[in-house]
């Protein structure tokens, strides 16, 4: 979801990985880096999951 430069607004939300890590659980921001934690459940597996995304 792009978010502006003022960090007050969002634009139209694109779904990316839609389908490929299951249903996200917990979402942080890494402080000090451009980074998000993301927890999931494998839906092939069923294990969990923690994810790392750069934010561009």
């Amino acid at each position: 979801m792009p978010i502006d430069a003022t960090g007050q607004d969002v634009e139209h939300a694109t779904s990316v990985y839609h389908g490929t890590y299951g249903r996200l659980r917990a979402i942080a921001k890494v402080p000090g880096a451009d980074q998000l934690r993301m927890g999931t459940t494998d839906q092939g597996t069923g294990k969990d999951r923690i994810l790392k995304v750069t934010i561009k």
